[in-house]
């Protein structure tokens, strides 16, 4: 089987008065299309993300292409490992793998990030840590208490975090407190509406 090679791609428009945000997002919502498995605009903000799982990089590369001819915007692409991927590599045994969701399914979804680079572990500390937030995750998922789906940022040690809060969840407080993810690693927390 085959395994897509995960991107994200980070399209902003910073520092101009006067702009048009709503055809810049529509312009890179385009220029995304249909081919990203997540394509979200960030809430207040002129920036638009997406996950992109290609099979060939060069879809990467057209897609980067189109936004940068649609003007001067800043365009950020990194590469990404599932977290599905990365339990395999630690050992977690495939039947207790639960994948994530194709797609989530609320209109906002929190757009988090979590950092263990500060904490001063050793890797073998923060592979034990991230193994135990995997297995907790899955439970989750198998249980079908979360809707969530996270990425880690390839060479790094920083994932990247999609969750939609439940139908019964009242807050996102209460939403991001049922998370099996600690609650002091989170670097940046932003809300963002699918497209």
């Amino acid at each position: 089987m085959t395994q897509f090679l995960p991107f994200l791609i980070s399209i902003e428009r910073r520092n101009d008065n006067g702009i048009d945000v709503e055809s810049f997002v529509n312009s890179a919502s385009c220029a995304i299309a249909d081919r990203a498995k997540y394509k979200f605009r960030v809430v207040g903000e002129a920036k638009v993300i997406a996950i992109l799982e290609v099979q060939d990089e060069s879809v990467v590369n057209a897609v980067t292409s189109d936004i940068m001819k649609m003007g001067p915007y800043p365009v950020i692409c990194t590469p990404l490992t599932r977290l599905e991927w990365l339990a395999q590599l630690y050992g977690i045994r495939s039947e207790h793998i639960v994948p994530a969701p194709s797609k989530l399914s609320g209109k906002f979804v929190a757009w988090f990030e979590i950092s263990l680079a500060k904490y001063g572990m050793t890797q073998a500390q923060v592979e034990f840590q991230w193994t135990n937030y995997a297995a907790a995750i899955f439970e989750q998922r198998r249980k079908k208490e979360i809707e969530i789906d996270i990425f880690k940022v390839l060479g790094e040690r920083r994932l990247y975090g999609f969750s939609c809060r439940g139908a019964g969840e009242e807050n996102w407080e209460h939403h991001l407190s049922k998370l099996p993810l600690g609650d002091r690693i989170y670097e940046k927390m932003k809300l963002v509406t699918n497209m």
